[in-house]
């Protein structure tokens, strides 16, 4: 077993290497990580704990009916989103009607600053907060298209604000296109974000569907109108990208 020497981080607590051995050879034999391309990876024991998070998040079990309704009236792919140390997590969606399967690449982390879920999660936050979201300028950039300024991004959720509605056009892929709207009861921070994806080769225009993306985001805010048991957005916003700075 090797274990690789990592910089130092403040946020990290130092273990001398003896230590760092036997926590990782005690979880390897757990099968919480796996030896993959000389170094770790994690293990399929902690897949049963991931199930049992998603199936029990109440802002999932209130979004999935309305995102399926959502898919089936667009023909087009939607996500369940929320901010978690710095990134959107997707924490559901569906897939195109046209194909096979169901979206299920629930637990993927995507910039902020470069999709719609994340500009509208950004959207309702003070600029201090989304500059600790965001990091140091020049923002990690994608395509051509991705905002890497902390003024154009600014500028950029200004907009989104006035709206009432997110769009990433070409900035996290070539080819994506996306719109993405605040799930928001009254008088509560936002809970998370939906959107509904397309792609410029051969997809639909999203623009057309604002309207039923709001009405949707509506919809699922009224059922999760008692959902508070996350903190709120404002809070885990100002926390840093760093992945354990939380801890």
């Amino acid at each position: 077993m090797r274990l690789r020497q990592s910089p130092p981080s403040p946020s990290v607590p130092a273990f001398p290497r003896p230590t760092a051995y036997r926590l990782v050879a005690s979880l390897q034999a757990e099968g919480y990580l796996l030896e993959a391309d000389g170094g770790y990876a994690i293990g399929f024991e902690l897949l049963p704990l991931a199930a049992a998070l998603l199936d029990k998040n109440p802002l999932r079990l209130a979004a999935l009916p309305h995102l399926q309704a959502l898919s089936e009236r667009t023909g087009e792919r939607t996500n369940l989103g929320i901010l978690q140390r710095g990134r959107v997590m997707i924490l559901g969606g569906f897939e195109r009607p046209s194909l096979p399967t169901i979206y299920s690449r629930f637990g993927r982390a995507i910039p902020a600053h470069r999709s719609a879920l994340g500009k509208a999660l950004l959207s309702q936050l003070p600029a201090e907060d989304v500059a600790a979201i965001v990091g140091p300028e020049p923002f990690a950039r994608s395509t051509a298209r991705t905002i890497t300024s902390m003024d154009a991004l600014l500028a950029d959720l200004e907009e989104t604000r006035k709206r009432g509605y997110a769009i990433e056009n070409g900035e996290n892929s070539e080819t994506s296109r996306c719109i993405a709207a605040l799930i928001a009861p009254e008088d509560a921070s936002a809970l998370g974000a939906i959107s509904i994806s397309t792609s410029a080769r051969g997809g639909a225009d999203v623009s057309g569907f604002v309207d039923s993306l709001l009405q949707t985001a509506e919809m699922i805010a009224h059922v999760a109108r008692g959902y508070r048991k996350q903190e709120p957005l404002r809070r885990r916003a100002a926390r840093r990208r760093d992945p354990v700075a939380s801890q």
